[in-house]
């Protein structure tokens, strides 16, 4: 017994299509149930391997993941071949590892709605990491990731740190970003980083630099309590001496401009060989 596929409506039916292995089996298979039509649900089986008689078995539409690895530089990105991509799939207790060809591309199988952690690496470079959940209507999935080499001086902005107002404390919001940066310096021993505050213009100068160096004092003391070495991280607070957008003193600005000026950073300021 199988399962079959047909399409159509009313009288008019196609010729019915026997769906072959993985779904059916030398043994009996019947009863499709589906929790997502056309894309996940269960049938019943007495195939070998089983625990009873029949029994319940979960299936999946097939997707397919093209990963691209890719080097940032400047406003744009250009493939980056030969990259080591790791695939972890938490649920079904799944690791592989892979390695992009000389285009930046290489391709894996899943099924839909899996949920996947993709992490690349590659020598000379910041590695990325990627969460994302196979729930697309399409049958490939192109995924993006992105890495920054590690060059002398080069800064790079810590997305969704947030402080409260006229407060340096860190928030639980903020530890997650922090978390990827004590992550950074653990994989790459040989860097060592400024790390710094900025603020907008509003404000007095020396009120601003004030409060944007006990910030970056706060986030460095927080890196620093999590095992990193004090000797490879230096606070600084530039209160608006960079700012990003140009909004000084007297310049009528909005506040996704100001947002941008408000920011932490880090660069790299040594690369031991």
């Amino acid at each position: 017994m199988d399962i079959f596929k047909a399409t159509g409506q009313k009288s008019t039916w196609s010729k019915p299509e026997n769906l072959q292995y993985p779904l059916n089996s030398p043994k009996d298979d019947f009863l499709p149930y589906f929790t997502e039509p056309g894309k996940i649900g269960y049938l019943s089986s007495n195939r070998d391997g089983g625990k009873g008689s029949d029994d319940l078995y979960f299936f999946a539409k097939q997707i397919v993941l093209k990963i691209n690895t890719k080097e940032k530089i400047k406003d744009k990105t250009i493939p980056l071949p030969e990259t080591t991509v790791t695939i972890e799939k938490p649920f079904d207790q799944f690791t592989n590892t892979i390695t992009t060809d000389i285009y930046g591309e290489n391709y894996f199988i899943t099924h839909y709605g899996s949920a996947i952690i993709l992490k690349a690496d590659k020598e000379e470079y910041l590695g990325t990491t990627q969460n994302l959940n196979a729930v697309y209507n399409s049958d490939t999935l192109a995924v993006d990731l992105i890495l920054d080499k590690i060059e002398l001086n080069k800064t790079f902005v810590l997305e969704n740190i947030y402080y409260d107002f006229d407060k340096w404390d860190i928030r639980t919001d903020a530890e997650i970003e922090l978390n990827k940066l004590i992550k950074i310096l653990t994989d790459h021993p040989e860097i060592d980083i400024e790390l710094s505050s900025h603020t907008d213009s509003r404000g007095s100068n020396v009120y601003n630099k004030t409060l944007s160096q006990r910030r970056a004092e706060s986030a460095v003391n927080y890196i620093i309590s999590k095992g990193i070495n004090s000797q490879r991280i230096v606070a600084k607070g530039y209160g608006e001496e960079q700012l990003r957008e140009p909004c000084p003193d007297g310049v009528n600005c909005n506040e996704e401009q100001h947002q941008k000026n408000r920011r932490t950073e880090f660069k790299i300021t040594n690369i031991r060989k």
